[in-house]
């Protein structure tokens, strides 16, 4: 029997394939001739005892700038898959919450999960950094105003952002003498009903806002570093940094062997950490890209090292 994968993902029409790394994911996977599936975090079924998903068969993986072919929908059981990917993009709403759900399920009768499903039902992306707080720049989460604005009167230039977001929305560059101050914590927190966090302004965010891939812990060779254009402050390619790639400094490295042991205890074998300067700002286990973007300037193709790894581990 073939090898078979099913990637969860967010649906075709929404992907981006010159720079989408689930769909070279997927690609890396028919290359190595496993036979893949896609779903969306709606396609999971229970029946009785029976875990079943929606899914559609890739017949044929495209190219880079190019949609993959994919067959009519069909109703499997989730142990015909070796492996499931899950890849589905923020925000962690109640559709995510139960995608995941069941596959916490499905791990649990014997389905390797990627990234742990448990994992991703624990921890926030913008919060896990913090576990780390040595790596870290300063930094504050809280609901209320005070807090906030006590905190940027402290540090006089800082950056706010909500905790569930992606792509750089909702992100602001906010200084203490800022006219707006008020209106962006009120809008940010809903006037007190969900938390935020605000941390210290690095100053090397003008140098990039580095991306580093770490697949099974393993410290990459290269990182992408979103570098902001003239009139942005976000290192984000969705708000049109430019994306250029380097070699680690002793400093990025540091921090990758740092993280290591603890990624790999908590099963998250593809894992995308954002460091500014010297500080790891956040830690993106949900579905972190990148990887389109180093392979064009290297050849380093990290969705081939992916496959292989899931290849040759039978951890889950």
């Amino acid at each position: 029997m073939n090898t078979r994968f099913a990637f969860i993902m967010d649906p075709l029409t929404a992907t981006h394939p010159e720079k989408d790394t689930t769909l070279a994911m997927i690609r890396a996977a028919i290359d190595a001739g496993i036979e893949v599936w896609i779903a969306q975090n709606t396609d999971f079924m229970i029946q009785n005892d029976a875990l079943l998903l929606h899914c559609q068969a890739v017949t044929h993986p495209g190219v880079l700038n190019s949609l993959p072919e994919v067959s009519d929908r069909q109703i499997k059981p989730l142990s015909t898959f070796d492996t499931v990917l899950m890849r589905s993009d923020p925000p962690v709403n109640a559709a995510y919450v139960t995608a995941l759900q069941c596959l916490v399920l499905a791990q649990k009768q014997g389905l390797r999960v990627v990234n742990r499903p448990e994992s991703l039902l624990h921890f926030n992306e913008k919060l896990l950094a913090l576990y780390f707080p040595n790596l870290c720049p300063s930094a504050l989460v809280s609901a209320h105003k005070s807090d906030l604005k006590s905190f940027l009167q402290t540090h006089q230039n800082c950056v706010i952002k909500p905790l569930d977001a992606m792509g750089g929305t909702r992100v602001f560059h906010l200084r203490h003498d800022d006219d707006n101050q008020n209106v962006i914590i009120e809008t940010l927190t809903e006037h007190g009903q969900q938390s935020v966090m605000i941390q210290r302004y690095i100053p090397e965010i003008k140098m990039g806002d580095k991306r580093i891939i770490l697949i099974n812990g393993e410290t990459p060779d290269f990182l992408l570093a979103r570098i902001p254009n003239a009139h942005d402050l976000r290192g984000n390619l969705a708000a049109g940094a430019t994306p250029e790639v380097r070699p680690l400094s002793a400093r990025d490295k540091a921090i990758c062997e740092n993280l290591s042991p603890w990624l790999k205890s908590h099963g998250l074998s593809f894992v995308g950490i954002d460091v500014i300067g010297d500080y790891l700002t956040e830690i993106n286990i949900t579905s972190p890209t990148g990887v389109i973007e180093i392979e064009k300037q290297t050849n380093v193709s990290l969705a081939r090292k992916f496959i292989e790894f899931l290849l040759s581990s039978k951890q889950t």
